[in-house]
């Protein structure tokens, strides 16, 4: 029986990071502003870091045109082994026994990303409260002032952790770049516009259901992991997840040897997300396309396009038997 693929290591374009609308290249804006005290040298190679970008790729050698041997995606850690290079390569371990080079504008390294310059006050002072975008749209500001730089955008119920106290009318929030503020007034904390919207995934039954509270807005049949462990690396594992990253257009993914769309990350250290069965350069379905994933979540295009434009940044997903 063919295995579609579980598709957390996939292309989205070209460049040394496949950027999605939620990147957003704070070492390289402020080093062309010349603004944020930036320091002439980088980072130097220290233990642990974490991707700062959708999806990064990792390649054989430190240079642009290198081999690509796979791709780590916003979230996960890295531990440094050497650099950074005349050209900022870090050469990086991952997934436990894998390494390669990966460009260092990327990571975070410290709370910052991979250059080292004089950070604003984080306001960081160990609080952590759930809330959600109440606004169309939300700067997310290097300091707490309506002047200082637009280092992120957030959109209307996206879910975000406040971190510090007030002040200037911004708060604090936790956020890749290590110094992110919002406006205090755009934010809700009733959750994302009334009742939570969540995934439930039940393996069982195949089935992916839409909820608002405990209202079921629709249902899908869904293929998922062929492994049938609770938490394998092949399964789609049991546990309570959070979305993290979406790409609705049509994808190819190096791990599959196919496209798909309407990518929905929620398991970042499996890879696994929602999206379609497995398509062609077409966008059309292939054969076999129903077939048991390798842990992800695989829909029917319709339920797909659904099931995208219903999770948000920071929904829910419950997996279970």
């Amino acid at each position: 029986m063919s295995v579609l693929p579980c598709v957390g290591r996939h292309r989205f374009g070209g460049g040394d990071s496949t950027v999605s609308r939620r990147v957003v290249m704070v070492a390289v804006v402020l080093a062309l502003l010349g603004v944020g005290g930036l320091a002439p040298n980088r980072a130097a190679a220290s233990g642990e870091a974490m991707v700062a970008t959708d999806v990064l790729n990792v390649r054989a050698e430190p240079w642009l045109g290198a081999e690509i041997v796979n791709q780590v995606v916003w979230g996960e850690s890295v531990w440094i082994l050497e650099g950074p290079t005349e050209s900022n390569w870090y050469y990086v371990n991952y997934w436990g026994d894998l390494s390669g080079w990966v460009f260092g504008d990327y990571l975070s390294i410290g709370g910052v990303g991979g250059y080292a310059w004089e950070a604003p006050s984080s306001g960081d002072a160990g609080l952590s409260i759930a809330a959600w975008v109440g606004s169309d749209a939300l700067n997310v500001r290097s300091a707490a002032s309506q002047n200082a730089d637009a280092i992120d955008l957030v959109t209307a119920g996206d879910a975000v952790s406040i971190i510090g106290y007030e002040s200037n009318g911004y708060v604090p929030i936790s956020h890749w770049s290590g110094n992110a503020w919002v406006l205090a007034s755009s934010l809700r904390y009733d959750g994302a516009g009334g009742a939570e919207r969540w995934i439930d995934v039940n393996r069982s039954a195949s089935r992916v259901s839409l909820y608002e509270g405990e209202v079921l807005i629709a249902s899908y049949w869904a293929a998922m992991g062929k492994d049938q462990s609770d938490d394998g690396f092949y399964a789609t594992a049991n546990g309570t997840y959070y979305v993290f990253a979406k790409e609705r257009g049509l994808t190819w993914t190096d791990w599959g040897q196919v496209y798909i769309r309407d990518w929905v990350a929620f398991d970042p250290m499996r890879h696994n997300g929602f999206h379609t069965y497995s398509l062609d350069e077409n966008g059309y379905l292939i054969e076999n396309a129903a077939a048991p994933t390798g842990g992800c979540v695989a829909l029917e295009p319709g339920a797909a396009d659904q099931v995208y434009d219903f999770a948000r940044i920071g929904t829910r997903v419950e997996v279970h038997w």
